[in-house]
């Protein structure tokens, strides 16, 4: 009798187990969520903060102004680049302090002007 019952939960569980789909989640990024070389958050390596192709979108937005805010200090930008001056500035600064990224308008493909999500990094010497 009590191996008819473990054979018959044996049986139980594999059917079980053999109804189970198995769901592959694919992460999808937000077209409003600007980022810098892929990077919406955390840390960001230094050298590619102020990368040429600068603040872009998954939505294929053209980000046209920004305001960046460092230290306390504010700077509204025309386009999407940082300016080398204050890469420069950043770069002199001591490391590890959050760079904010707000007030980000972008076009879209119809010739809307849109406003991304705001976000921030924070700049790191040495990370890979």
């Amino acid at each position: 009798m009590k191996h008819l019952l473990i054979v018959s939960f044996l049986i139980l569980f594999f059917r079980l187990n053999a109804q189970i789909e198995h769901v592959q989640i694919v992460k999808k990024s937000n077209p409003l969520v600007p980022n810098i070389s892929g990077y919406t958050e955390g840390n960001i390596p230094y050298y590619l903060l102020c990368d040429s192709l600068g603040i872009r979108s998954s939505g294929g937005f053209i980000v046209n102004e920004f305001t960046i805010s460092y230290r306390g200090e504010e700077y509204k930008i025309k386009g999407n680049i940082i300016p080398d001056s204050i890469c420069v500035y950043i770069g002199s600064c001591k490391f590890e302090q959050i760079v904010f990224f707000n007030e980000i308008y972008a076009i879209n493909k119809q010739k809307e002007v849109i406003r991304l999500y705001p976000f921030n990094l924070k700049p790191v010497k040495n990370e890979h």
